[in-house]
């Protein structure tokens, strides 16, 4: 049976445009925190035992990996499931990963976005065509091209 790991992800709107986090660390690795080659993707990350709920879990992520919490949640969106490479699956001891998404505002200013820690190196909003060149997985372009609709 599949091990998986249980996780967060957002589509964050900021007026017509997708904020991308461009990830530069791997932080939950059975060996800790390790430096991995620099990809672009929507914000996501595990459910902490600590989150009371799957929109606590999100907002926290989003704190942490954007520095704002000018968000409002606009909508539960399609969860987003996928295996990780057998590379990936034993550095951090999961076979998969089922995140729960999210289609979330943001409220603030993009200028005062900023990384809370070191996985991510840059924060930036994009049109959903630019944001669909510059995310680095197919599976990931696939969930923002079938799931961002700005209306």
């Amino acid at each position: 049976m599949n091990n998986v790991r249980y996780a967060v992800g957002a589509l964050v709107c900021s007026k017509d445009k997708i904020l991308l986090v461009r990830k530069v660390m791997m932080m939950d690795g059975k060996a800790g925190s390790e430096n991995i080659e620099p990809f672009w993707d929507f914000p996501k990350g595990g459910v902490k035992e600590s989150d009371k709920d799957y929109e606590t879990a999100v907002v926290r992520e989003l704190a942490e990996e954007i520095g704002s919490n000018k968000l409002t949640i606009i909508k539960q969106l399609p969860d987003f499931i996928f295996d990780f490479s057998l590379d990936v699956a034993k550095k951090i001891g999961f076979d998969s990963q089922a995140t729960k998404m999210f289609l979330i505002r943001f409220d603030g200013e993009e200028s005062n976005l900023s990384p809370q820690d070191e996985e991510i190196d840059q924060i930036s909003c994009f049109s959903k065509e630019e944001a669909l060149s510059k995310i680095s997985f197919e599976n990931s372009r696939r969930y923002v091209a079938d799931n961002f609709n700005i209306n």
